[in-house]
């Protein structure tokens, strides 16, 4: 029916068609009972005005006579669910039977508090639900009904998911849940599971969805932990209520919005499903409710995380076999518009005064030479700066010159520069130069240390890098091209207090803020996060998101959620990396730092969100050593799995990766081979 008139019209076809003489009838264990075409006509009337508001909204179907389809039966379900998830079981209420296949008739026979379950409770309406409901009998009994998943379907984590009609009346309660068959003997949740309430609920709240986690069994030893939430309108019309359980913690969600989330008693055994009306008492009392009363669901499905994509090698190369430095390490690779570039620092040791910046660019056939593009050379007048770069080009045009103290420029070529070099303390050395003019001058030459590369939306490409004696006393530097690293801009100080994305790339936020891991060594092992619109402006820094020496973490990796949080994964001295996660919309705001289960010999990592949300991790699987290399994948940045190693050779280097995607799909990783050389890797994830 499309409208009232068509209302209308049925009600005058039920007249025309009504006895005109008295009939008889049985009611279910009722006396018997005579009455007459008008009494009926009065029981038509208000039956009508009853069913009225489901067939006035509801109507027949269409006209084409297929049954009405819930309006986007799917659009509430969790944006990073469809994307890093996919469906492995579900119940869509097709047909005229409960799917004997899927769904258990549970506890049927019992006495649960005020009422006797019975799968008499239980229907298929024939539009795709199925209705559980609340059922008086004359004789004043109330029948309630399960339907469980126990023995046909049990399974550990993943994302649990309904849509749902709440019922109307006082007295019931309804539900859809998670039970562990070992519930009842009480223990470590891990062990023997729990109650998980993905909803309840009841009308003596209206307004009000309850979320709960029940653990130890039923009796003395039992605990709760739950959460009632106001949602505005759950008591009308369809609803979507969703769990994800992962290995350390539950999600809860309505209508596709998380609404609560806990790591208590987190279950690590396999449970199933049910889906339950009950009559206790909660829900008010069940005199002052009018029965039959039900809770309808539109479909039940159950997700998991797709496998981890296969990997496979394409190409492995070093970038250099011969170099005018003898060690090497930290690289960072950048895509371009014609290729890519990679950058490391290179001298004669880690933190020696004579370590530059060094970079290389890929044609996509092979690499250019290495071409050093900053180096820690401070003016001796002026110590709070580098002297002032001009002008560094690659692939044999123009190198890195600067100025000196008497502003004349210095190239980089030997036949014109006489160059003395004297080490000194702390990676600090004194350099004298004498130009074509025959002035001598003595400037201070510190080590520079991580170069991170990243391209803007707007294709300016950024070098930052750390410049000073120490890590505990270095302080920040940034370099820009606009012309994809052929020319670089002189060399400038970050402010006082910010260092720039410490070891991995930043992120750029859709509204153009460059949002950088970052980190202090100075104090003990400090991570904080940095954030800017302009780099050669104002920046904003983030309180320490650990305090030493519980946790001890530097060097963040961001990894970019579907539901619009950002998790970082740190190196730490505690032999895992720690995580933190942005507070949902706000990347300004971070929870604090926690153990994972990953783990990190004290190590420098890096991790990528693929185009397709997937993540993935590149870093050494060890509590001791750098030894191994290897590369993991996760659809939910908590569960991780490896699937390819990198390098694995006892007692060798192979160290602080860069990964990134390019826009073919491929993934490009640069990492320390032996303290040596620069390797590179492309990998192809299915």
């Amino acid at each position: 029916m499309d409208d009232k008139s068509d209302l209308a019209r049925f009600l005058s076809k039920i007249i025309l068609i009504l006895p005109r003489r008295p009939v008889s009838f049985n009611c279910e264990k009722a006396p018997h009972i005579r009455t007459s075409r008008w009494l009926l006509f009065g029981l038509w009337i208000n039956l009508a005005f009853v069913l009225s508001p489901a067939l006035i909204c509801c109507g027949t179907g269409p006209k084409n006579g297929t049954r009405p389809m819930p309006a986007d039966r799917s659009s509430q379900t969790p944006a990073h669910i469809l994307s890093g998830y996919e469906l492995v079981w579900q119940d869509e209420f097709e047909g005229s039977q409960v799917d004997a296949g899927k769904w258990n008739f549970r506890a049927e026979g019992t006495v649960r508090a005020l009422a006797t379950v019975s799968r008499r409770t239980i229907k298929l309406n024939g539009r795709g639900q199925v209705a559980i409901s609340v059922i008086k009998d004359v004789d004043g009994k109330y029948y309630v009904g399960q339907l469980g998943t126990q023995g046909l379907f049990e399974t550990t984590y993943g994302y649990f998911e309904c849509r749902a009609r709440m019922n109307s009346q006082l007295g019931p309660h309804v539900a859809f849940w998670l039970q562990s068959p070992d519930m009842g003997q009480g223990g470590d949740p891990a062990v023997s599971g729990a109650e998980i309430d993905i909803f309840e609920y009841h009308r003596r709240t209206p307004g009000v969805i309850y979320h709960t986690v029940h653990w130890g069994g039923y009796g003395q030893t039992h605990r709760q932990e739950g959460a009632e939430i106001p949602v505005a309108g759950i008591e009308t019309g369809f609803h979507t209520f969703g769990l994800e359980w992962t290995p350390d913690e539950y999600i809860f969600y309505v209508d596709g919005k998380e609404t609560w989330r806990t790591r208590t008693a987190v279950s690590r055994r396999p449970q199933y499903l049910i889906l339950s009306t009950e009559l206790t008492g909660w829900g008010g009392d069940p005199a002052r409710g009018r029965f039959p009363d039900a809770v309808v669901f539109d479909y039940v499905r159950v997700y998991k995380p797709r496998p981890a994509p296969m990997a496979k090698i394409l190409r492995s190369e070093f970038i250099f076999e011969k170099a005018p430095f003898a060690s090497c390490h930290a690289s960072t690779i950048v895509e371009t518009d014609d290729g890519l570039l990679a950058a490391w620092f290179g001298g004669s040791a880690e933190g020696a005064g004579d370590v530059g910046i060094w970079m290389a660019r890929f044609n996509g056939k092979e690499w250019s030479a290495p071409v050093e593009v900053a180096n820690g050379i401070m003016d001796d007048a002026t110590s709070e700066k580098p002297g002032q770069a001009g002008d560094s080009r690659l692939n044999g045009q123009k190198l890195i010159t600067g100025n000196n103290k008497s502003g004349i420029e210095k190239e980089a070529l030997p036949e014109t520069v006489d160059l003395e070099k004297a080490q000194a303390d702390d990676g600090e050395m004194m350099i004298s130069e004498k130009n074509h003019s025959g002035v001598t001058t003595i400037n201070r030459r510190f080590a520079c240390w991580n170069p991170v590369l990243f391209r803007r939306r707007n294709g300016e490409l950024l070098l930052f890098y750390r410049v000073g004696p120490s890590p505990a006393t270095w302080w920040g530097m940034v370099k820009i091209s606009r012309d994809d690293g052929r020319t670089w801009s002189q060399a400038h100080r970050l402010p006082e207090g910010i260092l720039g994305p410490i070891k991995n790339k930043p992120v750029e936020l859709a509204d153009g803020t460059l949002l950088c891991g970052s980190s202090s060594e100075d104090r003990g092992w400090q991570v904080h996060m940095e954030w800017t619109d302009n780099p050669l402006g104002r920046w904003n820094r983030s309180p320490s998101l650990n305090e030493p020496p519980a946790i001890q973490a530097i060097q963040p990796a961001i990894l970019k959620q579907a539901n619009g949080r950002l998790q970082i994964l740190c190196r730490s001295k505690q032999g895992v990396l720690m995580e933190a996660w942005s507070e949902p919309g706000n990347p300004a705001r971070w929870s604090p730092l926690k153990p994972t289960e990953i783990p990190n010999p004290d190590s420098g990592i890096d991790a990528l969100t693929l185009a397709d949300g997937r993540h993935l991790l590149v870093y050494n699987p060890l509590k001791q050593g750098r030894d191994r290399l290897a590369v993991a994948a996760s659809h939910d940045g908590r569960t991780w799995k490896t699937v390819i190693e990198l390098e694995n050779e006892p007692g060798a280097e192979f160290s602080y990766p860069a990964v990134i995607q390019t826009r073919d799909g491929l993934v490009h990783i640069t990492y320390t081979w032996k303290r040596q050389r620069i390797k590179h890797v492309v990998l192809t994830t299915q």
